[in-house]
């Protein structure tokens, strides 16, 4: 994921399933997917 935010890869994002389950294993905490919703909409953005 953080390799598809770094090159803008902003369709990557669209492939969350919104099961929360990597936010749960995530070891740093990171909100993966309030992060995800941001790259979404930056995505919109750029349509």
């Amino acid at each position: 994921m953080w390799t598809a935010i770094i090159n803008r890869d902003y369709q990557t994002a669209t492939l969350c399933t919104h099961s929360q389950g990597c936010g749960e294993v995530c070891p740093m905490k990171i909100d993966i997917p309030k992060i995800l919703e941001h790259v979404k909409y930056l995505n919109s953005k750029n349509l």
